[in-house]
């Protein structure tokens, strides 16, 4: 007898048989790009500017018995793996449409003329800086001013029915992702950091400082006002010296330990 999951597989493959081609095409395409990110296939790019450049975004991807499709290419960036989208973030997938080629060309620009009109101002200012150099770089000089642009885009909607992306609807502040989305928000409206008491370039600036990996989402929503720093944790000392030692290794790594040794013997010689 075969194997429930076998069977599950050959389900999904009848099923997909009975999509619009179209779609069976762009969910192949989708899974192309998926396996080329996740072993870190050199030759990507091409395929990521092609689907780019086609909006495949719009398409749709066929999987668990529905058809996925997202009304923003970011949408289907940060989207679950399984539901089609990549997981990443749009600073990571520049670099996959942009890379420098011995010779322009012309399917790399119009990939990246649609990527950057894609995306909302907040959404470039991370990043703005590094995007300039490499529009420079693939000879592109003519689209500096799509990474300064500072219009809102319209948002487009799915087609009635259909799955959008885990961002498609409002997530609550305490997970992380919507613990992000709520400080994107902020970042970019200010009328909203006025409402609500908030300064907005602090809120820029936690923002840009989180999507470049320098804070992370708790350290930017703190550093802006979203969220009132955490207590400093206790510790309790017991006269066990050997017990105290054993929590302290079980809790820190071998570096901070190293570290906090060589601080406290600085300390004891000051005494």
């Amino acid at each position: 007898m075969k194997d429930q999951a076998a069977i599950e597989l050959q389900r999904q493959r009848d099923w997909r048989k009975t999509l619009p081609v179209e779609v069976q095409r762009n969910t192949e395409i989708i899974e192309l790009i998926q396996e080329g990110v996740s072993v870190g296939v050199g030759g990507i790019g091409a395929t990521v500017r092609q689907f780019i450049r086609n909006r495949g975004w719009e398409v749709g991807f066929a999987a668990n018995g529905q058809i996925y499709r997202w009304p923003t290419m970011r949408d289907w960036i940060e989207a679950f793996w399984d539901n089609g989208g990549l997981h990443m973030t749009v600073h990571d997938v520049f670099p996959l449409i942009a890379q420098v080629q011995a010779e322009p060309q012309p399917i790399q620009k119009e990939a990246v003329e649609v990527f950057l009109a894609e995306l909302d101002p907040v959404d470039k200012l991370p990043h703005r800086k590094e995007w300039l150099k490499i529009c420079e770089a693939i000879g592109a000089p003519d689209l500096l001013d799509a990474v300064h642009d500072g219009t809102k885009r319209e948002r487009g909607r799915p087609a009635k029915g259909l799955e959008t992306n885990h961002l498609s609807s409002k997530l609550s502040p305490n997970t992380k992702q919507g613990a992000r989305q709520q400080l994107r928000s902020y970042a970019s409206d200010p009328k909203r950091c006025e409402r609500y008491g908030k300064d907005h370039a602090l809120c820029q600036e936690a923002w840009a400082a989180v999507e470049r990996g320098e804070m992370s989402v708790n350290e930017g929503r703190i550093h802006c006002g979203l969220q009132k720093p955490e207590p400093p944790r206790q510790f309790y000392v017991t006269k066990d010296l050997e017990r105290l030692a054993d929590r302290m290794v079980a809790a820190m790594p071998a570096d901070d330990l190293q570290q906090l040794i060589t601080i406290i013997q600085e300390k004891l010689n000051d005494l």
